[in-house]
């Protein structure tokens, strides 16, 4: 994350902040799950899978994905390009 936050440094603060959420939601909800399957007995079905982690990472991947796409806004050269135009109005 601090690789992606320092290459889009035009980002607001805000998005990355909501990503940094999350990752720490699943990795909560990724420790109960380990606790609550170390707690039961291992003939039972299992409380975590491939598929489950799978399910709530695709939410953090969908916004590091829209994060990354972002690009740099253009800046504003609209005086700059009233500077540059020749004046058409000028007698010859």
């Amino acid at each position: 994350m601090a690789k992606l936050r320092k290459s889009k440094d035009w980002v607001a603060d805000a998005q990355f902040e909501l990503i940094n959420e999350k990752i720490e939601e699943l990795t909560a909800w990724l420790d109960n799950k380990i606790k609550e399957r170390n707690d039961t007995p291992a003939t039972s079905d299992p409380i975590l899978t491939k598929a489950l982690i799978k399910a709530k990472m695709s939410s953090i991947k969908v916004l590091i994905k829209t994060v990354s796409s972002l690009e740099r806004p253009k800046a504003n050269n609209t005086e700059e390009a009233n500077d540059t135009k020749p004046d058409l109005n000028t007698d010859l």
